[in-house]
């Protein structure tokens, strides 16, 4: 069972080099953050999800629905367009004060989303915004790892962190929340099928648009963003793939996997 699962696991790695969700496009790792550009903290004790059954639905679903959405926008780079999520990080510490540019002192919100989202906006980072419904927040491209298609953008809009999950089981409740084809707030329900310290494999629907959103449990925490669907040869497959919050540790945020109760 164990390699069968790691097969699959291979498989899914090997169709992200070739299939994301905002169509089809190539890794571009010519362009890496600068080697100063420190990265950012994961606060001491990091939300996540309280002890109760994940496999079941939220008792109350709108509320879990109008809490993600809440702590959710749409990114818009260039032409693409994908999705961001609210989390809870601290700046890098230089001597007690902030190793932050003070350019950057008015932008008090972090956001996930996928490198693919913001591929065209690393060499003007000011170029790239956030939107909530109407309004365009000021925003700013701080790090990016193309190897786990992940990225931190630092944002003028201020909203309240979401939680993070421990790692996901097998047969967990999951929801997705997103701007798939630029429909802001749109949701999609369904479970997580596996994961490892990379991915988290989930039956949530997900289209062009989705990409960077969150993938909740059924707490409302976090278990990672969605990046990628894969294609076989009927067409597009019933799960996804999202990137799992170890991911970050790789090189946007200073923090390891048993911080944050995943394995390795």
């Amino acid at each position: 069972m164990i390699s069968v699962i790691a097969l699959v696991l291979a498989m899914f790695a090997l169709f992200r080099s070739f299939f994301a969700d905002s169509g089809y496009f190539e890794e571009d790792t010519s362009v890496l953050p600068p080697s100063d550009v420190p990265a950012l903290e994961l606060p001491a004790v990091p939300g996540t999800s309280p002890a109760r059954s994940l496999f079941k639905p939220p008792a109350d679903i709108e509320n879990a629905i109008e809490t993600a959405l809440a702590s959710t926008v749409t990114i818009e780079c260039g032409e693409a367009q994908g999705t961001g999520w609210a989390i809870a990080l601290d700046d890098p510490a230089a001597g007690g004060e902030s190793a932050l540019p003070s350019a950057l002192a008015s932008f008090p919100g972090r956001l996930i989303t996928n490198h693919h989202v913001i591929t065209d906006c690393v060499d003007e980072p000011g170029s790239v915004t956030a939107m909530v419904g109407d309004q365009a927040f000021d925003s700013y491209v701080y790090s990016w790892d193309p190897e786990n298609d992940l990225a931190i953008v630092l944002t003028t809009a201020e909203l309240a962190p979401l939680p993070l999950s421990p790692q996901p089981q097998p047969g967990w409740w999951a929801l997705s929340v997103g701007s798939p084809f630029g429909y802001e707030g749109s949701v999609s329900i369904g479970n997580v099928m596996n994961s490892d310290s990379v991915e988290v494999i989930a039956t949530a629907p997900m289209n062009s648009g989705n990409s960077g959103g969150p993938l909740l449990n059924a707490a409302g925490a976090v278990m990672g963003s969605t990046t990628y669907v894969t294609v076989g040869e009927a067409g597009i497959e019933p799960w996804n793939v999202s990137m799992a919050l170890p991911a970050l540790c790789s090189r946007l945020v200073n923090c390891t996997a048993e911080q944050i109760g995943w394995s390795e």
